[in-house]
């Protein structure tokens, strides 16, 4: 206000009364201690002592003004050189930052892609060692079913020569003796004949015994007559003994079985009769052959005692019979309670025999 004042004293030629106007804002531009005003007002001075002719003091001015105004621009530079260097170390700090972060991220994917590589290796050598265990268990397996085949058929051989050795030396020792027995029938003391009668039938019943038993031990014969007829005429001679009635439930012209498969099923079968007539101590018992698509199951089930599946341990018997179930690649399912009875199912793929 003081300066605009003064400008229009100028135009009055009111010289000295605007000198003393400028004068005054000079002093009032340094109280409020404004560079900038100050330096207005140091400007204004010098141009009103050169119009009014006071060159003098227009120089002073001039000077003061002139060291003013460098002093700003230094000021000035030097908050622009401040505003650089901050400004340089924040993008110093910040590419920093960057670079940390990328080196951050390197090391992430070095180590993720570790991970990946370790999981890698240890996946292929679990594929590898896996594959390797199965290829072992099934040479394995191969194995076993090689020595259980050899096995059975060392069995096989064996019961031939024991089914010969009881028909040809054994049964005709018996024979003999029954010859011997019956030769003492006229003998008139009654004492004797009970004792010979008695011993006879005991004969008789061993002469049936190893006729069934040497019959049973012949695979040629059974697998001549087939399954069926072959477990007709076991049927038939237990139910003469009348210990335990059996039946048989199947259809002679509805089944048909691969010849190798005649002999281990109709000896499965006979093992799970021996097992009714040694433990279950039955009344009634019932073999049930069914054949479905590929697979044939045999059923043998009995009104016996039963007995507890989870307690009861596998018995010599029953081992046999698992064990000529699994060369067929069949399975075994015993179901039985205590006074209940029991039921053994077994399943034999025809087809992958």
């Amino acid at each position: 206000m003081h300066i605009e004042r003064a400008e229009i004293l100028l135009d009055e030629g009111k010289n000295d009364k605007a000198s003393k106007m400028v004068e005054n804002s000079l002093g009032y531009a340094k109280k409020a201690g404004w560079p900038e005003l100050i330096a207005r007002a140091q400007s204004r001075l010098y141009q009103t002592y050169r119009k009014v002719g006071d060159f003098e003091n227009a120089l002073y001015a001039y000077e003061e003004y002139s060291t003013l105004q460098d002093s700003m621009n230094k000021q000035t530079l030097l908050k622009k050189y401040s505003e650089l260097e901050t400004k340089y170390e924040n993008e110093k700090k910040e590419q920093l930052i960057i670079e940390l972060n990328n080196r951050n991220l390197r090391q992430s994917r070095n180590f993720l892609a570790g991970i990946a590589a370790l999981s890698i290796l240890l996946l292929t050598l679990g594929i590898w060692t896996n594959f390797r265990l199965r290829k072992h268990n099934k040479l394995l397996r191969a194995k076993n079913k090689e020595i259980l085949e050899a096995h059975i058929k060392g069995q096989t051989v064996e019961r031939k020569r024991v089914a010969s050795e009881l028909h040809d030396n054994l049964n005709t020792k018996v024979a003999a003796i029954r010859w011997q027995l019956q030769a003492l029938e006229n003998i008139e003391d009654p004492n004797a004949l009970r004792i010979i009668d008695s011993t006879l039938r005991l004969a008789n019943d061993v002469y049936s015994d190893i006729r069934l038993i040497s019959h049973n031990l012949m695979p040629e014969e059974i697998e001549t007559i087939g399954l069926i007829p072959a477990l007709s005429n076991l049927i038939g001679q237990l139910n003469i003994n009348n210990r335990v009635e059996f039946n048989l439930i199947a259809n002679a012209g509805e089944l048909e079985f691969p010849k190798n498969l005649i002999y281990p099923l109709y000896n499965i079968s006979f093992e799970l009769i021996n097992n009714i007539l040694k433990h279950s101590q039955a009344h009634k018992a019932w073999i049930s052959l069914t054949s479905i698509k590929n697979s044939m199951t045999i059923t043998v089930s009995d009104d016996g005692r039963g007995f507890n599946t989870s307690e009861r341990v596998t018995g010599v018997g029953l081992k046999n019979i698992q064990s000529r179930v699994e060369s067929l690649g069949g399975t075994l399912r015993i179901d039985s309670q205590e006074d209940q009875g029991t039921r053994t199912i077994v399943n034999i793929p025809i087809g992958a025999s």
